[in-house]
């Protein structure tokens, strides 16, 4: 929120269209940087309940065969 309204003053303060257009651009890549870092967070967590879920499902299984033995 506070750097999409930096960004639009930054736009506002623009002498120029070159000068805009730069500061769309380094928005742009800034926000793509934090959306891409965010996806990262996201898929580490996943990942770590996918390996917790798992394991408990294989310790489940290998009870269960243990019984069936």
């Amino acid at each position: 929120m506070e750097s999409g309204s930096a960004f639009i003053a930054k736009v506002r303060r623009a002498k120029s269209l070159k000068s805009a257009i730069q500061s769309q651009g380094d928005y742009a890549k800034s926000a793509y940087s934090e959306f891409v870092a965010y996806l990262v967070k996201m898929s580490d967590l996943y990942c770590n309940l996918f390996k917790r879920g798992s394991t408990s499902t294989e310790k489940a299984a290998a009870k269960f065969e243990g019984v069936k033995a």
